[in-house]
């Protein structure tokens, strides 16, 4: 897969968008780089907000068949990633600080 200039725009905005959701919703920064989740050359995806298929740090874009793939699944780890650190923070709200019970 080959991503013109107009592509790889959109994609860095698509992963700004949800790296700035994450952070948000949750008041966690996923990776510490917010402000930059995602570079593309010519031939590969680097990032450290989103695992994408190969759970690394580096994606051939040669694994993708398509734009939308590759959103999909970034919108998808970002869900998981809320839905982590929100369940983690619901379960920190239940513990009894005195006793440690959680409720």
């Amino acid at each position: 897969m080959k991503l013109g200039e107009r592509q790889i725009a959109y994609l860095k905005g698509y992963a700004m968008a949800i790296q700035s959701m994450m952070a948000e919703l949750t008041g966690e920064n996923s990776c510490a780089k917010s402000y930059d989740p995602i570079q593309i050359d010519d031939d590969t995806i680097h990032s450290y907000a989103f695992d994408l298929k190969d759970g690394g740090r580096h994606h051939p874009l040669s694994d993708y068949n398509s734009l939308e793939e590759i959103t999909d699944l970034m919108l998808e780890q970002g869900v998981q990633w809320c839905k982590f650190c929100l369940n983690l923070n619901e379960e920190d709200e239940r513990i009894d600080t005195n006793n440690d019970r959680v409720y």
